[in-house]
């Protein structure tokens, strides 16, 4: 059941951070294709948001990139698309 949890969280994980673009630090120039590298910031949940105890996501991996497909008429990114590994370690904020 915990691993079940564990998973869901990190699925929850993974869609909040493409739902956050706005934590991605972007400041190199862009590669073939229109590709940036993103950086993911770590992460905390309160009991209760994802899983019935806290969780705490600490990167210990990541090689992520994104490229913006399309934008609003105001220049705001409207589509993105993401690639490259993530590996995250979740852990119980109340158990450790």
């Amino acid at each position: 059941m915990r691993l079940r949890r564990l998973a869901a969280s990190a699925a929850a994980g993974a869609l909040a951070i493409l739902a956050v673009p706005a934590a991605a630090s972007a400041s190199a120039a862009a590669s073939p294709g229109g590709w940036r590298p993103y950086h993911t910031a770590p992460w905390t949940d309160a009991p209760g948001a994802v899983c019935s105890f806290g969780v705490a996501a600490t990167i210990v991996y990541q090689h992520e990139q994104f490229r913006t497909l399309a934008r609003y008429p105001g220049g705001a990114p409207r589509l993105q698309e993401f690639r490259g590994p993530l590996v995250v370690r979740y852990t119980n904020t109340s158990t450790g």
